[in-house]
């Protein structure tokens, strides 16, 4: 579209929305038409001369398509309410809170008392009213009587809301039950509540196993011990999502029928599956582009030694984009890592809570295997263009390996999440590696086209390296141009601080301490002033302030030639 486009110009609207992908184009002329009717939901509604509001002149099917927009930013903000400690951090739909918008159910009905126009498009399009919350029995009833026979999208509310609201609920679930053949997307919650529905039980119409929706999303609440489902007695042609929290999917040994599914989540299982089994299930789901496994694999310490016979991998993931893998050993996780087959541009979040539970697997040996998944990069062109390391707050916190991409990943044909990142490429995190910052060292100088970095961000909480491995992780990223430093600083930071550098630098070992970034030109330093008090209290914590040293150390280092900026937070 032209950028001399105007609102008023409707016949230019209606030609443009084939072409339209979502509110969160950032060409889109007609974002600032769905932040203003966000805006008028979110006020009192009270108007009364509607030919003076530009808004209220678009085409009947222009401002549904709007009103559809504002619908899903603020089903996004319910659902990020009851459900994101469920998938927060792998799931693009829970990433983050949309602003602006009510997180309460139904909030975007005050659409139909805005004005007589609004309230004659909101009820005339049925696709408006397929957004079903089972929350009030009326507006329940009210939902399905208007869509018709269109395809739903069923929503359970937050755990609070139904353990105080559980005759009402119950109301509304019984009313879905009716048309549970037209559910397209669910999200259900699992509950002590005597009056809560088997989902999984009740997901195909009476005998006929064959479920018809496209996405699921199953959550067990309030410790409720649930038996094996019954998902794998149950034919999904059409499923293209299933993501699973504290909920077991399938019994050991068997598989899903998901001929079509591209994304499986499976969190927290009651009961962990074993690697053989696990890499059976995900063997017969060829078609995955998104695969997360948090906390179930079942974990032992028979696991083969990673560094002198790694396995081979077996199970192939042809169209795997994005792996998320999170286990207590990071040396069982790899072994899984190793034999899954998938493409060397898929993106990898790996979180380990310890290296090893065995003597055997050694630091070293987990960093062998990592710098041979990483290896599979060296034949791409350079996927990532920033990386950032972060250190805890406490000892017991996990430190972060991150890589960014140089620009967002392609968009899918659906319209973009509101206020959404690009995903890293690279997301390492294992917790208490105090000991081990030759780890982090080793995967940079592994990395393939690591010379190329040019851009990084370091992070700090208290509880760090030395200044010595702090210098040593820069050394391994020669081409560094621009470096963001975040550390807390006691008291006050300033020409004290600069005097000690000369200081530090005698202590290195270093044959050329210019090694350390030799083409830096940007430094932005993020400095949060912390009582010396509070620093007093973790003194326990060794090297505490290197990254505040290694800033110091820059500066004496590069001179007037580095342009320095520092923010006191």
């Amino acid at each position: 579209m032209s950028s001399k486009f105007h609102l008023r110009d409707m016949g230019g609207l209606e030609r443009a929305l084939p072409r339209i992908a979502g509110p969160g184009s950032a060409w889109h002329p007609l974002r600032r038409i769905a932040a203003r009717v966000r805006a008028r939901v979110a006020g009192s509604g009270r108007r009364t001369r509607t030919a003076s509001f530009p808004i209220e002149r678009l085409p009947e099917e222009l401002l549904a398509k709007v009103f559809s927009w504002v619908i899903a930013y603020c089903r996004q903000a319910a659902l990020w309410d009851s459900y994101s400690f469920a998938f927060y951090g792998f799931d693009d739909e829970h990433t983050s809170h949309p602003g602006g918008c009510s997180s309460a159910p139904y909030a975007w009905l005050k659409i139909r008392h805005v004005c007589r126009y609004w309230r004659k498009v909101a009820l005339a399009h049925p696709r408006l009213s397929t957004t079903i919350f089972l929350t009030r029995p009326e507006c329940v009833e009210d939902m399905l009587r208007r869509a018709g026979t269109l395809p739903l999208e069923v929503y359970d509310p937050s755990v609070q809301y139904i353990d105080t609201h559980s005759e009402g609920v119950a109301a509304a679930r019984l009313m879905v039950l009716e048309h549970v053949a037209r559910i397209r997307h669910g999200t259900f919650a699992y509950t002590d509540d005597p009056t809560a529905i088997d989902w999984s039980a009740s997901l195909t119409p009476r005998h006929n196993n064959t479920c018809n929706a496209q996405s699921l999303e199953l959550l067990s609440m309030d410790d409720v011990y649930l038996p094996y489902s019954s998902l794998s007695n149950v034919h999904f042609p059409h499923l293209r999502k299933l993501s699973c929290f504290y909920y077991d999917a399938v019994a050991p040994g068997q598989l899903l029928n998901a001929p079509q599914l591209r994304t499986l989540h499976l969190v927290n299982c009651t009961t962990p599956i074993a690697a053989p089994e696990l890499l059976r299930l995900l063997g017969s789901l060829p078609t995955l582009t998104s695969l997360a496994l948090i906390l179930v694999l079942l974990e032992s310490e028979d696991f083969p030694h990673l560094s002198s016979a790694p396995p081979a991998p077996h199970t192939h993931l042809p169209a795997l984009r994005h792996l998320a893998l999170c286990t207590r050993s990071a040396a069982s996780g790899l072994s899984l890592l190793l034999q899954l087959a998938h493409p060397a541009h898929t993106s990898l979040d790996l979180r380990f809570s310890e290296l090893s539970t065995g003597a055997h697997a050694s630091c070293a040996c987990v960093r062998a295997v990592l710098a041979a998944t990483l290896a599979r990069w060296a034949a791409l062109p350079p996927p990532y263009a920033r990386v950032a390391v972060t250190c805890p707050r406490s000892p017991e916190g996990a430190f972060w390996l991150e890589l960014w991409p140089a620009s967002p990943s392609p968009s899918s044909s659906s319209p973009p999440a509101p206020h959404s990142s690009p995903r890293p490429f690279l997301r390492l995190a294992i917790h208490a590696l105090h000991a081990h910052p030759q780890l982090f060292t080793h995967l940079l100088r592994a990395l393939p086209h690591a010379h190329a970095l040019t851009s990084a961000r370091l992070a700090t909480r208290r509880a760090g390296w030395s200044v010595g491995s702090w210098a040593r992780v820069l050394c391994a990223l020669p081409a560094l141009e621009r470096l963001e430093v975040a550390c807390e600083v006691v008291g006050r930071a300033g020409k004290r601080a600069d005097r000690r550098a000369d200081k530090r630098m005698d202590k290195w070992a270093w044959a050329d301490a210019r090694a350390v970034c030799p083409r830096l030109r940007e430094l932005r330093v993020e400095a949060t002033r912390v009582p010396r008090w509070r620093w007093r209290a973790v003194r326990e914590v060794r090297d505490a302030g290197g990254l505040a040293g290694l800033v110091c150390v820059l500066r004496v280092l590069h001179g007037e030639g580095l342009d320095v900026e520092v923010v006191y937070c």
